[in-house]
């Protein structure tokens, strides 16, 4: 079997996974929302178990109770976020329901959020744990394609490019990004042409994080993906990513305007944090 069997294979896997989560989401007689599966799916592309088995780890996660899970889902997207500032301003409108009182969950679906996870946490964070390869599945691109989720078909085609496709894309593009370049992606669904990108590049041993890539899309969800995907194929830092309509205006600027002003705050944030631990030193309550 080659390598791309082996890939194509997980693929398969994983579109078989999504299916699960699809089915344990609607099967929680839950809302309509979309934001709740992408979220905890997204949440579980983020982790990378460490200090035990993958396998351990998933059958940990698993025996959580419903309020127990949802809690690990919050602290997973915080700790997430404190991490990249940089991707907040697209990452937080999909984890605002765990992290804040604007979108706050029904009861039937945090069942639902704790149903998916327990489906999907054994077997995603096998594949979390390699790097590249079948390490990059675009799980979050099978669920926007899965039919279960409820998106019209002519809709799902928005967020997802087959990675066939998107090869095919790069390959257009013509050589490889070079050092300092950028590259934009103004209908950039869950990133599968900036994944292209990135394996050509690391064929070329070309540094990956040199490039600035920027991307955005007509919805705040649709960007999420992106956002997730960016930072499990290890993109680097300059990534922009924004939900802006690309016609009337520059996606560039908004996208940059936003960012900037997340770094800054997390900056200050950062910054007041150390002051205040400088000036109580040694202080008695």
């Amino acid at each position: 079997m080659s390598p791309n069997d082996f890939v194509c294979a997980a693929e398969d896997e994983a579109q078989a996974v999504v299916r699960s989560a699809a089915s344990a989401w609607h099967g929680s007689r839950g809302s309509e929302r979309l934001d709740i599966p992408l979220s905890v799916m997204s949440a579980v592309n983020l982790i990378r178990p460490l200090g035990c088995a993958p396998g351990e780890f998933g059958n940990r996660t698993t025996r959580l109770s419903t309020y127990s899970a949802i809690g690990w889902l919050a602290e997973v997207w915080a700790r997430f976020l404190r991490l990249r500032p940089d991707l907040v301003p697209a990452a937080y409108p999909v984890a605002a329901w765990l992290l804040g009182q604007e979108r706050r969950a029904a009861e039937a679906d945090l069942g639902g959020a704790h149903a998916i996870l327990c489906r999907v946490v054994p077997k995603v964070v096998q594949w979390t744990a390699i790097s590249g390869g079948v390490g990059e599945l675009d799980l979050l691109g099978e669920l926007w394609q899965a039919p279960a989720v409820g998106q019209p078909l002519e809709a799902r085609a928005q967020f997802c490019t087959p990675r066939d496709v998107a090869a095919v894309g790069s390959a257009l593009l013509g050589e490889v990004p070079k050092f300092g370049s950028t590259v934009r992606g103004t209908c950039v669904g869950t990133g599968g042409l900036f994944l292209s990108l990135t394996w050509r590049m690391r064929a070329g041993e070309a540094d990956v994080a040199s490039v600035t890539r920027i991307g955005s899309g007509v919805d705040e969800l649709v960007i999420t993906p992106a956002v997730v995907n960016a930072h499990r194929w290890g993109l680097g830092g300059n990534v922009i990513l924004s939900a802006v309509d690309v016609l009337p205006g520059c996606p560039d600027h908004h996208g940059i305007v936003h960012r900037e002003h997340a770094i800054t705050v997390a900056r200050t944030v950062q910054a007041t944090a150390t002051a205040r631990n400088l000036l109580t030193a040694g202080a008695t309550p």
